[in-house]
């Protein structure tokens, strides 16, 4: 039997025709991060971005086909939590890059972001001319986001995430009248690199 494939998706082992790894959908590339930012807010807030730096995350992996692939970014993130008071606001945002054969930019641009939690309520003064009391605490679901990257065969895909949380200004240290309490809670995240395979496109 010859042994000759026509199509870089096929192999040929022990006289039997097969297809290669990289023909089908695999799950090549995966990390969890945990927030080290979780927690209290505290003082002045945190009115300047980016704010403060809750997950930092990298992944990167590179291609064993001999064809392009079309890469599958997923961002998984855990459950988050909220805790704002009277007449303040809090967010957590995500942001990522990717880069082919180079070093992601790291992603701390506000302007760039990919995913925003926001909280934020403003319930008025009391009859002492002080925020009114007030403290609610807001549970967000496990969310996923994916993007869509081609990878040149040999090629590395690099992905670089970041999380922080800010409090958008104008920032009342006396909430909840005079007993502010802000938190916020971003757990982890999970990124996943998925190859989708393609067509032999030398083959006529």
């Amino acid at each position: 039997m010859p042994q000759v494939c026509v199509d870089r998706n096929l192999r040929i082992a022990g006289g039997q025709l097969g297809i290669e790894k990289w023909a089908a959908v695999r799950l090549v590339a995966e990390t969890t991060a945990v927030s080290t930012g979780d927690g209290a807010i505290t003082g002045n807030g945190l009115t300047s971005q980016p704010g403060r730096q809750m997950i930092d995350a990298a992944l990167s992996w590179k291609s064993d086909s001999p064809l392009r692939l079309m890469m599958r970014l997923q961002v998984i993130r855990a459950y988050r939590t909220i805790i704002c008071s009277n007449p303040n606001a809090v967010q957590i945002w995500d942001s990522w890059t990717a880069a082919v054969d180079a070093v992601p930019r790291t992603p701390d641009n506000y302007s760039a972001a990919n995913g925003l939690t926001t909280f934020g309520f403003d319930v008025g003064t009391d009859n002492a001319s002080q925020p009114s009391k007030g403290v609610i605490s807001q549970d967000y679901p496990v969310s996923a986001t994916e993007d869509w990257i081609e990878l040149p065969a040999g090629s590395t895909l690099s992905v670089r995430y970041r999380c922080y949380v800010w409090t958008p200004p104008p920032w009342s240290n006396n909430a909840s009248a005079n007993q502010p309490v802000h938190e916020a809670d971003a757990r982890s995240v999970r990124l996943r690199l998925w190859a989708y395979p393609s067509a032999d496109e030398a083959v006529r």
